[in-house]
């Protein structure tokens, strides 16, 4: 999984999360990843983590940190497994955190 900061594919939102299922060659492209991820809102420094089984499935799961969504910050918690194809939306993601005031932890 790739974050990144701006996303030249889409032209409605400032960052992305692209996900590219292995092996990964060098000499790839962002262009066609397997499956990505974009913010509702416009969004900067989108960050990207594997938090490992957050529900007991024994499939690790990925947050997606979106600094510059909402006032103060918005997280993803997307559940795993991540197919090719997959359609990532914020409205799929199984739960969403909000940024506190005067804090931008995502």
């Amino acid at each position: 999984m790739v974050a990144s900061s701006h996303n030249p594919y889409n032209e409605g939102f400032n960052g992305a999360a692209y996900v590219l299922l292995g092996p990964v060659q060098s000499g790839g492209s962002l262009a066609q990843p397997d499956a990505s991820f974009s913010p509702t809102q416009s969004a900067y420094n989108l960050s990207t983590r594997v938090v490992g089984d957050t529900n007991g499935d024994g499939v690790g799961d990925v947050f997606i940190g979106a600094i510059g969504e909402a006032p103060h910050g918005v997280g993803y918690l997307l559940r795993g497994p991540i197919q090719s194809g997959d359609a990532l939306l914020p409205s799929s993601a199984a739960a969403r955190v909000a940024g506190e005031r005067g804090t931008y932890a995502f």
